[in-house]
């Protein structure tokens, strides 16, 4: 079973979403938020040290797969368009063209891409993060156990939201200091914005034009009903104010009349930007997906369909986030924990690669398999000059040793031979070979596995399912375990004990459909066959 944490370190709270995956199907376990003081810095100590409190309160294994997003508001996003869509083709020449995009050095930042062929030939969505940030935020993860396996642009990760079989839809993930805007069609990431104002300048604009103290107004804030006052602000375009709106008087104004207006800077730069969007991709925009802590302001929904003139509903995160209040707050997190069982398709922009590559506990164990393989070539070597230079003096020595590795080999591969194990030379080469061989198997499923395998899982529960040896002696001599069902063949003492162990399958809700058949008399016993189908539903869930 694996555990999958998603991670948001953001500026007014620090949020994780807990997942287990087992036999290709995730299910949120969790979540857990912790409120950071006013005015601390993203991603500060103050976050990381809230993080270690959640991930301590948790107390998960060490077995854990992590997620985690890079700030928006420090990577630089360009789209490059190429007369070519051939990756090999794009992975030499963009840095070149990258350098007439960009003002500063390119060695100094992390760059990945995403490729979207085009009938010209491709427009490349590029994502460049100061390798100086990426190494700061890793070593603070580090200081508190996290070893991220994932470093994902935080806006590209909210497009896992988007309908499958929708059209344009632009996530707006509206935070406390900055809203992301991820755009998709179907399952297709096009590109993504980060906006540079959020729920604080909200919060900022009751303290200064009612003179409330900050948590006073974060309390009015999220009490407010913005869809019971007309709607009377200044005109904005981006962050300037062009034309003078209704003055509001802080012994006149209400909260709801406030906010409305502090929302003109928002909705301006986000109406640029699915504008600009728009304008690059040719496509128009169809729907607006909302979410975030500030999403869950009363009326915002609509007052911002008015604003962009596309619909605008707010994104179902799950039942569980419904229940704790707030739910949009939890939306990255729960994005970057799907990232993390790789659930979202992967098409996100990613950092750990390069200086950064993520090594993991797979990487850890075949260093050591590799440390083990020279160590064995070393023995061998010292073992045959020992035995060229001394044979007279150690004879005995290397008799007792060659003893030992050969009741090893014996013990660690019961397939081979005595005769291969009493010759050293054979036995050393034999443990060369099968070394080798774990090192591969282990490269090989390190791609591949990201818990425990399903066939042992099986394995083990049909073991427990099994009477205990007092109540009816079972012994198996054949068991097939497939994608569909577990075949098998077995004797017992009698036909009453083959019903007790069809019984006891059947009382696992994975073994319900277990059924015995082919009971034969044999001797004292009996032997029978036992065939276990799975569920169509549970046999998808095996092959993913």
């Amino acid at each position: 079973m694996a555990t999958l944490v998603g991670i948001d370190l953001g500026a007014h709270t620090v949020k994780v979403a807990v997942m287990e995956g087992r036999l290709g199907k995730v299910q949120l376990k969790d979540y857990r938020v912790r409120a950071l003081a006013h005015g601390e810095e993203e991603p500060g100590e103050a976050a990381i040290a809230a993080l270690s409190g959640l991930l301590g309160e948790l107390g998960l294994e060490d077995t854990v797969t992590y997620a985690i997003g890079a700030p928006g508001q420090n990577v630089s996003v360009r789209s490059v368009s190429l007369p070519f869509a051939a990756a090999d083709r794009i992975q030499k020449t963009l840095a070149f063209e990258l350098e007439g995009y960009v003002p500063f050095d390119l060695d100094d930042f992390v760059l990945d891409h995403r490729i979207h062929p085009n009938e010209h030939g491709a427009r490349v969505l590029c994502g460049l993060a100061p390798k100086d940030g990426i190494r700061a935020l890793l070593g603070r993860l580090a200081a508190v156990g996290v070893d991220p396996k994932h470093v994902v642009l935080d806006a590209d990760v909210l497009g896992t939201f988007a309908d499958r079989d929708g059209g344009v839809q632009a996530i707006v993930d509206v935070g406390h200091d900055r809203t992301l805007v991820a755009i998709t069609r179907g399952n297709e990431h096009l590109t993504v914005r980060t906006l540079s104002v959020g729920g604080r300048a909200l919060t900022q604009a009751l303290v200064d034009e009612l003179g409330l103290e900050w948590r006073d107004a974060e309390g009015e804030k999220h009490a407010a009903s913005l869809g019971s006052a007309p709607l009377a602000v200044a005109e904005w375009e981006e962050d300037e104010q062009t034309q003078p709106g209704m003055l509001r008087q802080k012994d006149a104004a209400g909260v709801d009349t406030v906010l409305k207006a502090a929302l003109g800077p928002l909705f301006a730069q986000l109406r640029s930007t699915l504008i600009a969007a728009e304008d690059e991709l040719g496509h128009g925009i169809d729907e607006v997906l909302l979410t975030g802590g500030t999403a869950s302001l009363e009326g915002l929904s609509g007052l911002l369909a008015d604003n962009l003139g596309v619909p605008v509903r707010r994104v179902d995160v799950s039942p569980e986030a419904d229940d704790l209040g707030d739910a949009g707050r939890f939306a990255l997190a729960h994005a970057l924990a799907l990232r993390a069982a790789g659930m979202t398709g992967g098409q996100e922009i990613q950092f750990r690669h390069g200086e950064f590559a993520y090594k993991g506990d797979i990487a850890m164990l075949r260093t050591a398999l590799g440390f083990g393989l020279v160590a064995a070539l070393m023995f061998c070597v010292v073992g045959t000059g020992l035995f060229a230079l001394r044979t007279v003096q150690y004879q005995s020595e290397i008799g007792a040793v060659e003893e030992q590795i050969a009741a090893s080999l014996l013990e660690t591969f019961p397939d081979v031979s005595q005769d291969k194990a009493n010759d050293p030379t054979m036995a050393r080469a034999i443990m060369l070979e099968k070394t080798t061989e774990v090192v591969e198997k282990v490269d090989a499923l390190g791609a591949t596995v990201g818990g425990e395998p399903p066939t042992l899982v099986t394995l083990k529960e049909i073991s427990e399912a099994l009477p205990k040896a007092d109540e009816a002696k079972v012994d198996v001599k054949e068991l097939t375990i497939s994608n569909t069902g577990v075949s098998m063949k077995a004797e017992t003492t009698g036909y009453e004990a083959a019903a007790s162990i069809e019984a006891g399958l059947r009382d696992n809700t994975r073994f319900k459909s277990a059924k015995k058949a082919d009971e034969k008399k044999l001797g004292d016993g009996i032997s029978f066959s036992l065939s276990i189908p799975f569920e169509e539903e549970e046999a998808e869930e095996v092959d993913g």
